[in-house]
């Protein structure tokens, strides 16, 4: 299974030291804190569930599809499976104009949400209203893609990025993360390659995108004195998920230089 076959914490040990001993950045959690934080996460999140549908539960306690991305058998994912079913819906929208800008209809989108919920298929819904299902999944998740706990290490490796070296950063964080989050936020941030690639009809560029999708992923605690910095910083960050999705399923390579 390409780069997502080697173990969890292998992989996040990996990870953390091209951080600190490569690209130098002192991280603020020591690396068997980061473990217990995701083992927390993936404790908390409860016994997982071949059958339930619901929103606003973990992703280990919902039912989840097998897949492939990319046409490729080498990218196994595991995403949840209402996600997979509100993208296949909108993957024959995708010239939609203003998809996932314009808000659908409330009662609407409230009717759906119960639907999907007792495992009802998509049909001809409106795909505003769909869109914004897709969103508000995201939103609703108990612990975001990127967990709260993982803030302070996501801002502090975001304010030392550098163009040189920002893509293995970011390639570091997501190893980071528990395995759930990781093969979820890959499958998310692949769909919303597809949306951005009709751009000249839908007009939702992947600075765009990157804006809507940004606070569904992660989100820091926000004053008004923060706000604007952190809402870009934060933008910028998905924006480089979304131009570089494929190359963060591989660990990033350590330096030979000496």
């Amino acid at each position: 299974m390409a780069g997502l076959i080697c173990n969890d914490k292998c992989s996040r040990y990996f990870a953390y030291h091209i951080l600190e001993e490569e690209l130098n950045i002192r991280l603020s959690i020591s690396l068997n804190n980061l473990q217990k934080d995701v083992d927390c996460c993936e404790t908390s999140q409860g016994t997982h569930s071949n059958d339930s549908l619901g929103f606003g539960k973990s992703l280990s306690e919902i039912k989840l599809c097998k897949l492939s991305v990319c046409d490729t058998k080498e990218l196994l994912l595991h995403p949840p499976y209402i996600l997979h079913q509100l993208s296949q819906h909108l993957l024959q929208h995708l010239d939609t104009e203003g998809l996932f800008r314009k808000r659908g209809l409330t009662r609407r989108i409230n009717i759906l949400k119960d639907k999907l919920e007792q495992g009802v298929e998509l049909s001809d819904e409106n795909p505003h209203d769909v869109a914004n299902l897709f969103t508000l999944f995201l939103r609703q998740l108990p612990q975001h893609l990127f967990p709260a706990s993982f803030n302070p290490i996501l801002l502090q490796v975001l304010h030392s990025m550098q163009e040189a070296n920002q893509i293995k950063m970011v390639q570091c964080l997501c190893w980071l993360l528990p395995r759930h989050h990781f093969e979820t936020l890959l499958y998310v941030v692949h769909f919303f390659q597809s949306v951005a690639q009709h751009s000249n009809n839908n007009r939702m560029s992947l600075d765009g995108l990157a804006t809507i999708l940004a606070p569904n992923i992660v989100q820091f605690e926000m004053t008004a004195k923060n706000y604007r910095i952190i809402t870009e910083t934060q933008t910028h960050f998905v924006h480089l998920l979304l131009l570089h999705a494929l190359d963060f399923v591989q660990l990033p390579t350590m330096s030979t230089e000496v």
